[in-house]
């Protein structure tokens, strides 16, 4: 998991723009697949997914990469 600063890509950038003002969003945090199913993000056989943020809009995005 990391919270802030800049996405640690997987595959390559893919910031999304905001869907209100057309802005690159910014990287809010990632979260890692984990094994313990009851209480671990699952996302379809590993990767990371990430959480993007447009303040002045207040919109989000999640995506992920494997």
């Amino acid at each position: 998991m990391q919270l802030g600063g800049e996405a640690t890509w997987l595959q390559g950038d893919e910031t999304p723009d905001c869907a209100g003002c057309t802005t690159p969003m910014t990287f809010v945090a990632s979260l890692e697949e984990g094994h313990g199913y009851e209480t671990d993000a699952n996302f379809g056989g590993g990767g990371l997914g990430y959480v993007f943020a447009c303040r002045s809009c207040a919109r989000a995005a999640f995506l992920w990469q494997r």
